[in-house]
Formats: C-alpha cells, structure tokens, sequence
C-alpha cells in the first residue's frame, strides 16, 4: 500500500491553502465534520472480513477508499480546527 497521504509536506501545503479559501463556517463545519454510524456500521464489516481475508475486490475497493478518505478528512478536520 502506498505511504499515508498525511506525510507529504506538499500535501500539508495543499490542504492548508484549501482551508484558507473556505469562509469561517465552512471550516468549521468540516472541523466539526463525523462520518454516519450507518458508514461506521459498513466499514466495521469491512474490516472484519478484511481481517479475515474475505473481501470481494469490490469490498476491498470500498474499503480502500474509505480508509484514504478517513486519512484525508482526519488532516483538513485538524488544520479546519486548529489553523495549523
């Protein structure tokens, strides 16, 4: 798999001019962003059948997907809260 997202100085420089475009509530609503417990509940499953190494290609797909989403979201949620 590839190096998380969130090591990448210029990544951290993208993301910081991002959330410097954004007026005031827009960056706070993204610091105070939660995933649905319905998605939760999804990825829960996922990762368990991960565990056990029973995922569809397609499940592992989605269950990539989310896990570099999460990474993205995880860094603007904090640079959105502490301007950092």
């Amino acid at each position: 798999m590839s190096e998380p997202v969130a090591a990448s100085s210029l990544f951290h420089e993208l993301v910081d001019a991002f959330i410097r475009c954004l007026p005031r509530q827009s960056a706070q609503a993204l610091a105070n962003f939660q995933v649905s417990d319905a998605i939760l509940d999804r990825v829960d499953t996922l990762a368990s059948k991960a565990d056990e190494g029973r995922l569809s290609a397609e499940e592992d797909a989605d269950y990539r997907a989310f896990i570099e989403l999460a990474e993205l979201l995880a860094v603007i949620r904090h640079r959105a809260r502490t301007g950092s």
